[in-house]
C-alpha cells in the first residue's frame, strides 16, 4: 500500500505539494481521484513495482475500465 503511495507522489508531485492543495484554490477533492485514475490506467499498461515484487500481472486495460 505505501509503494502506490510513494509511486503517487512521485509522478503526481503537485499532490504533495502543501500549500498547492488548499480550500477555495481549486479542485483538490477531485484531483487525488483523478491522479489514481491515471495512474492505474499506467500500470495497467506498463506494471508497476508492486506487481513485479509479488510476481502478479496487473489487468488489462479493458478489464480494468471494463470496455
Amino acid at each position: 500500500m505505501e509503494w502506490g503511495y510513494k509511486e503517487l507522489k512521485q509522478v503526481f508531485a503537485s499532490l504533495d505539494y502543501k500549500r498547492k492543495l488548499t480550500l477555495r484554490d481549486g479542485p483538490c477533492g477531485l484531483m487525488h481521484p483523478a491522479a489514481v485514475l491515471l495512474w492505474n490506467v499506467r500500470c495497467c499498461l506498463y506494471g508497476s513495482q508492486t506487481s513485479q515484487y509479488f510476481t502478479c500481472e496487473p489487468p488489462s486495460l479493458e478489464q480494468y475500465l471494463q470496455l
